[in-house]
């Protein structure tokens, strides 16, 4: 499950102990950190500074889109700049070329489209029930500067020679632009018998995503005489039991920077001495990035404007706040699944309890306890329920922490789990640091110690729902 590696044959208790936070969760299963937990289970990466980044490069869509200019007029001009609108297109032969006719296509981006690409459209029939006309056309010049590819047909469904066929958005065989820009297919390019290449693809270079490595620092002191007796509860001590306690809420705190933490630095001065303070970000500032105008900060979207409606296809953070429609939902589904990193499609799913209700309440027994997560992993860290879509499975794990706050006790996040990775500073995972009380303390104290961060590659395999209290019709 999630593509981490199965205990088969393991010593789960020996395993345990390689990582604090393993040994943690060892111990405390089905905890208040199941995310933490989680991650706990893959091995960590260690970086050689306070601050880590990676890289991410997406593939690009080769298909275009068309910009109509109105309600009138479709995405075709014709002279090579964006004053005149074209209205009918001549077909001169029978297979539908127009001997050097050229017509100008407004798309969105040119970017990696080369004289001699073979451009396939589609126009939408007038009527219900009528027919859609292919159409190919070929690409015989690029404006860059305003986004025309000019254009020559090759061909026409439908259309015999001599006839016209309509450019615009309303009229006999209509683009139907008006409202929703279409996309064009790229259909690659076709060259003559002896023909030298034409032009060059651009390098696309990745970009550089970044975080920073908190440090986080839980003590615990203890009185000499404390230490010395023992306990009705714990024979053996009070140490032992409190430091598991400790180490506890050292990971809660680790989980809540996971999900809610934000990426910044300040200074703080102490005694005259400013000292760098880092704050490391968790999914949600990443997902809030990527809904930015560009892009935020890492340019994930470069060129693009801000995601603000919840119907924007790249919108990651939905607010809905109330029910949804099943249509809606599947909507979201199908949004969330674009983009995955598990071959497997599936995906967690942390949520409120008042989440929870809301998905098994409408799919009932399709709803279904999964005990495979416990199976594999040999300690029982989770108890979760799955649901199977026609995009992939979700596995639904309610979080204690956002059940018992009545803001996200309707919440959920969607992780695509192997997009995430814990980084540590080099030799400051967590761990026990032993005896760090002044020399004068009469007592010891401890404290459980973690300099790192999260890793979130790809924000759009992931999305966090709102205030969802239920799916209807």
């Amino acid at each position: 499950m999630f593509e981490f590696p199965t205990l088969s044959g393991t010593d789960v208790a020996a395993w345990s102990r390689k990582n604090a936070r393993r040994y943690i969760a060892y111990q405390r299963p089905g905890g208040a950190a199941p995310l933490a937990a989680l991650l706990s289970l893959s091995e960590p990466e260690e970086t050689d500074g306070p601050e880590f980044s990676w890289t991410e490069e997406r593939w690009v869509n080769p298909n275009l889109t068309m910009v109509p200019e109105n309600s009138t007029y479709g995405p075709f001009y014709t002279n090579n700049n964006t004053t005149t609108q074209a209205t009918t297109y001549t077909v001169t032969t029978a297979t539908g070329t127009a001997l050097g006719g050229t017509y100008y296509l407004k798309v969105a981006s040119v970017d990696n489209i080369l004289v001699g690409e073979v451009i396939g459209l589609t126009r939408t029939p007038t009527a219900v029930g009528g027919t859609f006309k292919r159409t190919l056309w070929r690409v015989v010049s690029v404006n860059t500067t305003d986004k025309l590819l000019g254009v020559t047909c090759l061909s026409c469904e439908g259309v015999t020679a001599g006839s016209t066929f309509n450019l615009q958005n309303t009229g006999t065989n209509t683009w139907a632009l008006a409202t929703v820009s279409k996309t064009a297919h790229v259909l690659g390019s076709a060259n003559k018998e002896g023909s030298t290449s034409s032009g060059s693809m651009g390098v696309k270079w990745p970009i550089e995503v970044s975080n920073y490595c908190q440090i986080f620092r839980d003590p615990q002191a203890f009185s000499a005489n404390l230490l010395q007796q023992p306990m009705t509860f714990n024979e053996s001590g009070i140490y032992k039991q409190t430091m598991l306690k400790n180490g506890v809420n050292h990971l809660i705190r680790l989980e809540q920077a996971m999900l809610f933490g934000r990426k910044f630095k300040t200074t703080i001065t102490t005694d005259g001495q400013a000292e760098v303070v880092r704050y490391t970000g968790g999914l949600l500032y990443y997902l809030e990035e990527f809904e930015k105008a560009n892009g935020g900060a890492f340019l994930y979207r470069n060129g693009e404007s801000a995601a603000t409606a919840v119907t924007d296809d790249n919108k990651r953070i939905l607010d809905v706040s109330g029910t949804v429609t099943l249509a809606e939902w599947k909507s979201y589904m199908q949004r969330v699944f674009r983009k995955t990193m598990s071959s497997s499609y599936e995906k967690l799913v942390l949520c409120g309890d008042g989440f929870a209700d809301a998905v098994s309440t409408w799919y009932g027994e399709k709803f279904t306890r999964n005990a495979e997560l416990k199976t594999e992993h040999g300690f029982g860290m989770m108890d979760i329920h799955s649901l199977q879509t026609p995009y992939g499975t979700l596995h639904f794990k309610t979080h204690p922490l956002m059940t018992a706050n009545e803001l996200t006790r309707n919440d959920a996040f969607i992780i695509d789990v192997p997009g995430l990775k814990w980084r540590h500073t080099k030799g400051r995972d967590t761990y026990v640091r032993e005896n760090i009380q002044t020399n004068d303390f009469d007592g010891r104290k401890d404290e459980h110690f973690t300099e790192g961060g999260l890793d979130v590659t790809f924000p759009e395999a992931h999305m966090y729902i709102r205030g969802m209290t239920g799916i209807v019709a």
